[in-house]
């Protein structure tokens, strides 16, 4: 469990295979629970229940070892992605629609919004030390 060595204060490197599905969730916008379904959905043609991913999830959380079939879909998602190519319904997800101009104003002003509260709590931390 990555997630847990990094708290305890033991910086090991993750699996690839971590790596790999953290990377395709962020780039599906999914649940890495929810990458192990469509990966098996993509490979096997049929959808899979909770209980028959749990274990195999399980032991991707503790081993840091995904199946084949995951690794395969990871790497997919991935490549997809880094060719510019990226296209959510071919791994079972429904099309995202295109950004307009509003919703990108809005990404760029909630970013500056917070650098401008980043900003202002290091500045608030620096005038109190001094």
């Amino acid at each position: 469990m990555a997630f847990l060595k990094s708290l305890g204060g033991i910086l090991e490197p993750v699996s690839r295979d971590v790596r790999d599905v953290t990377a395709a969730a962020g780039i599906l916008r999914v649940p890495e629970f929810e990458v192990f379904h469509l990966a098996f959905a993509h490979w096997h043609g049929r959808k899979a229940s909770d209980a028959q991913l749990e274990p195999l999830f399980v032991n991707y959380l503790f081993r840091e070892q995904a199946p084949p079939w995951v690794r395969h879909f990871t790497r997919a998602v991935i490549d997809d992605e880094r060719q510019g190519q990226l296209d959510p319904t071919k791994f079972g997800l429904p099309a995202r629609p295109a950004p307009t101009v509003r919703s990108m104003n809005f990404d760029l002003v909630s970013q500056l919004i917070l650098a401008a509260a980043w900003v202002a709590v290091l500045l608030f931390a620096f005038l109190d030390v001094v």
